[in-house]
């Protein structure tokens, strides 16, 4: 739900005012219908606290963040990967040009196709963190 603006009742005379971010940006620019919105609902509750709500991140997502068209080429390129493969990864960029599927699509193909890059330096990150665990042991003894 998009640009919104709720009041919470905490108790007899406090509060929050909560909107989202695109209600907060509208409603920053004088003469808006989300200002004159903002104006009333403070002056009916001028205890209460405004907040802007945010979204909760997952930390533990994995995001990919170095997966770049250029880096799906080059790892195509260094693994012989067959024509079909290569011919299938055209057509999609091709038509990512002209519709909305874009950049995610590609990737979830790309990592499906590719299953092992999702697990490429896990390896290493499950050595160190064994290594960490057992000099925390070391320490706690």
């Amino acid at each position: 739900m998009r640009n919104t603006l709720r009041v919470y009742h905490d108790g007899p005379e406090s509060g929050r005012i909560v909107m989202d971010s695109e209600f907060a940006k509208k409603s920053s620019r004088y003469g808006t219908q989300e200002f004159s919105i903002l104006q009333e609902v403070r002056a009916s509750y001028p205890k209460y606290h405004i907040i802007r709500k945010t979204i909760k991140r997952n930390p533990k997502k994995e995001a990919f963040k170095g997966l770049t068209y250029a880096y799906m080429e080059e790892y195509m390129d260094r693994h012989e990967v067959s024509q079909e493969i290569r011919q299938e990864y055209k057509e999609k960029r091709f038509l990512a040009k002209c519709h909305s599927i874009r950049y995610p699509h590609i990737k979830q193909w790309f990592l499906d196709t590719f299953p092992d890059v999702k697990n490429l330096g896990l390896e290493n990150k499950e050595i160190t963190n064994e290594k960490n665990n057992a000099a925390d042991a070391a320490q706690v003894a």
